[in-house]
């Protein structure tokens, strides 16, 4: 159970590192700061079921980066059916790679976000993600491998 005082506590403490990861995976700041938003709430209104074998930062900065590539996802999905009603004109670059790491295995996908975030080293990306450094080079390194297989089959 998470009290009122801790989580109003971690909030005020790490509430723009998650709203830079968001910003990282969503690439604007209003959609970062709703699903921050919505990320707190829904930890807030399960709160009785946090087991706690994460801290409370690190419980929330993952569920913020999987709602962050849940909206990644459904923006590559409405942008894909808004192409089909509009001019085929070439999608930036940017929402290339966004696209392509929508595609990745969830596992591979929140390892490249986590670790596009400027303050984020393997060390602390490992903490986050609850796996060694080792594990964390060879899923980054496994992502790159599909994210140019993704690329070059969509370019």
């Amino acid at each position: 159970m998470i009290s009122e005082t801790v989580f109003e506590e971690t909030v005020r403490k790490h509430c723009r590192e998650w709203q830079s990861a968001a910003i990282r995976v969503t690439g604007n700041a209003s959609d970062a700061d709703d699903i921050v938003q919505s990320a707190l709430v829904a930890v807030w209104k399960s709160r009785e079921s946090f087991s706690g074998k994460s801290s409370l930062a690190t419980f929330i900065y993952r569920i913020v980066v999987y709602k962050a590539v849940d909206w990644v996802r459904s923006q590559v999905a409405r942008a894909r059916l808004m192409q089909n009603w509009e001019c085929r004109t070439p999608a930036p670059d940017f929402r290339r790679l966004h696209e392509a790491i929508a595609q990745l295995p969830e596992m591979y996908a929140q390892t490249v976000i986590t670790l596009l975030d400027n303050d984020m080293h393997y060390g602390a990306a490992a903490r986050i993600l609850e796996c060694s450094e080792n594990l964390l080079y060879t899923r980054m390194r496994r992502a790159k491998l599909l994210l140019e297989k993704i690329l070059e089959k969509n370019a």
